[in-house]
């Protein structure tokens, strides 16, 4: 048996090996496997192509939509307004007769009393001015103390609450002496303590007029009874 192609020419003859036959069926049978295999890539790649159009009308159809929905809506025409009606002309009221120039009554001219003459007015005596009173004296003035400059001054910082500092302010303003510091009188005492600024307060609080008493006459023995060794 004899296998002719298409043209008529001798494919395998009659008495051809075996392996030849069979190598020609593999060979056909790969040649359609081929066909189909493109003929399966071919309808894949449509339908992909078909889904992205479809896909892409889609988009495009959601686009036109949002734009419609966010396009301001057409204004409505206003109408235009009716005309006012025109107002109807007031009747012009009548004249009212006029009355005779001979009814009029005629006035009497009344005579004005004359204002009589104002009397003068005696002149009030004038006062002396009054003599300006004295100042007050300032309510922090410094307080009334011996003078104590012809005597040594003595050590203030021996009084407990007394320190260099507040020793140093109390000589700028006067105080040198323990004597003048047991003679104050309450106001006087009132109104140095007013001037001591931060320590404001020491001399109730210390008892600075009876330290000052006791040291002053020399009572020691006293002053440690009471305020403690020296």
């Amino acid at each position: 048996m004899t296998l002719l192609g298409p043209k008529g020419q001798e494919l395998l003859y009659e008495g051809a090996p075996p392996f030849l036959t069979v190598n020609f069926a593999i060979i056909a049978g790969a040649v359609l496997i081929g066909i189909v295999i493109l003929l399966l890539i071919a309808r894949a790649i449509g339908v992909a192509a078909r889904r992205r159009r479809e896909e892409q009308e889609a988009l495009d159809a959601y686009y036109a939509a949002q734009e419609t929905l966010e396009a301001p809506p057409e204004p409505e025409p206003t109408p235009a307004p009716e005309p006012a009606p025109e107002p109807e002309p007031a009747p012009a009221p009548e004249a009212a007769p006029s009355a005779p120039a001979d009814s009029a009554p005629e006035t009497e001219e009344v005579p004005v009393p004359a204002e009589p003459a104002p009397e003068p007015v005696a002149e009030a005596p004038v006062e002396p001015a009054p003599e300006p009173e004295p100042e007050a004296p300032a309510a922090h003035e410094a307080p009334a103390v011996p003078a104590a400059a012809e005597l040594p001054a003595d050590d203030l910082t021996r009084m407990k609450g007394v320190g260099p500092r507040l020793e140093e302010k109390l000589k700028s303003l006067g105080i040198k002496r323990f004597g003048q510091i047991a003679n104050l009188s309450p106001e006087d005492a009132a109104a140095l303590d007013a001037q001591l600024g931060d320590f404001q307060g020491r001399m109730a609080r210390d008892r600075w007029i009876d330290q000052a008493r006791l040291l002053a006459n020399g009572d020691i023995a006293a002053y440690e009874a009471q305020f403690g060794k020296l």
